[in-house]
């Protein structure tokens, strides 16, 4: 089973999902989101054998070693946009070099070695070797997935997931968790008075790891106010960047952590609705 995020990405520098040593025969792995004009791919790196990676946005340096002043990289690997993608596949498949590598084609030219990957529906990267470099064995130790890819669920996060779903009451808060597809939709509805209601809008991904579900920071906090007939009259955003985690316990409670207002305080404790499915 593939690990999912479970804490929120830095954007800036190295953009780290996951880094350490890998229960499948000890390998060390290092793996990042790339930023790309379509669909966003998600690069892991093999670092086994003391090999190290540096991530930057849209790209990555992979070295045979410690990183160095003067140590230069041995493979540089970026996304592309569609239209640069179809014009090296060209160059590729008119070079006398062009291989089919794994999931990549390859060719050869000015002393580089270039390996081209389609990735997912809409996403693209070129992997550029540089001379003298065993050019197979680097493209050996990448793993390129699209978001869709990386996020999808197995049947067990799948059945981890659905075990969420159903509504959860704590006092005047209610909370209702829909499952749908890779992602399940979580909103916490706090009653105010007859007329308004405090409202957290967030889509969680489950997270192997904590067994949470979890959401980045893209949770929404509204103010939701009704009319005399119950139906929506206004609503006012107040942030659109919290995020959350909704963790079952072992007592079949369920605790909502808010990470966005006060951190590590912030905790509420719901109880299954009567009549809600397990």
């Amino acid at each position: 089973m593939k690990k999912m995020l479970s804490m929120i990405l830095a954007l800036c520098v190295l953009l780290t999902l996951t880094t350490g040593a890998m229960a499948e025969g000890g390998r060390q792995t290092a793996s990042a989101v790339l930023d790309s004009d379509g669909e966003a791919v998600i690069a892991t790196v093999d670092l086994t054998g003391g090999w190290s990676v540096e991530f930057a946005f849209g790209a990555f340096y992979l070295y045979d070693g410690e990183i160095t002043e003067d140590s230069p990289a041995v493979a540089i690997g970026l996304t592309l946009d569609k239209e640069v993608y179809e014009e090296d596949l060209a160059e590729a498949k008119a070079s006398d070099t062009y291989r089919e590598v794994g999931d990549a084609v390859s060719y050869a030219a000015d002393g580089t070695t270039y390996y081209l990957y389609a990735v997912g529906d809409s996403a693209y990267f070129m992997l550029d070797v540089m001379d003298g470099a065993d050019g197979d064995a680097i493209a050996a130790r990448v793993d390129l997935a699209s978001e869709a890819e990386y996020y999808a669920l197995d049947g067990e996060d799948a059945a981890n997931m659905a075990a969420y779903a159903g509504s959860w009451v704590a006092g005047r808060a209610l909370l209702t968790i829909e499952p749908a597809d890779d992602a399940a939709l979580c909103t916490v509805e706090w009653g105010n008075s007859a007329f308004d209601s405090t409202v957290w809008e967030y889509e969680c991904t489950y997270d192997e790891v904590s067994g949470a579900l979890t959401s980045l920071e893209t949770g929404v906090k509204k103010i939701v106010t009704y009319a005399d007939g119950g139906e929506v009259a206004s609503e006012e955003v107040l942030f659109d960047d919290g995020a959350a985690s909704f963790a079952l316990n072992d007592d079949g409670t369920l605790t909502w952590t808010d990470f966005k207002e006060t951190p590590g305080e912030n905790e509420v404790l719901f109880e299954r609705a009567q009549g809600s499915a397990d």
